[in-house]
């Protein structure tokens, strides 16, 4: 069987089997895409992180199986403002005191912020609460 490829910002990747284009192009080293996909289920599309153009349309990479030789692109103004959008919606509903968190360091919000150049809306983070401040206001 005579494999096919998949193009990908311009460079040719070969592929034998259908599959998840997220996994293909974790494989290829295209890191950081999305946050909800894993192996072992077969998506949950809830994070609109992994957003990818094949053939010119947008679609979420954890739920499109490649079959046949199609472009995709990864990055374009476009894909770049919808997942900021997408990413500040996430931010907004998620605790963002990441010294204090467990998963400081290990959060795919992390890992996703420092792939794609994302920050912290500055707004969400005065909004949390400063513990410190709080309990010396009552030793005042």
């Amino acid at each position: 069987m005579v494999g096919k490829e998949i193009t990908i910002n311009g460079h040719r990747y070969p592929f034998e089997k259908i599959q998840n284009l997220k996994v293909f192009l974790e494989q290829q080293g295209f890191q950081g895409y999305g946050l909800c996909h894993s192996p072992a289920i077969i998506s949950s599309a809830r994070c609109e992180l992994c957003l990818v153009k094949v053939d010119g349309k947008i679609v979420r990479s954890c739920e499109f199986f490649i079959n046949d030789s199609v472009n995709v692109e990864t990055e374009d103004e476009e894909l770049k403002n919808i997942m900021s959008s997408n990413f500040e919606l996430l931010v907004n509903d998620h605790s963002t005191d990441c010294e204090r968190c467990h998963q400081n360091g290990l959060c795919q919000l992390q890992k996703f912020s420092r792939n794609h150049n994302q920050s912290f809306p500055d707004d969400k983070k005065s909004e949390l609460p400063n513990e410190i401040d709080e309990l010396a206001r009552g030793f005042k």
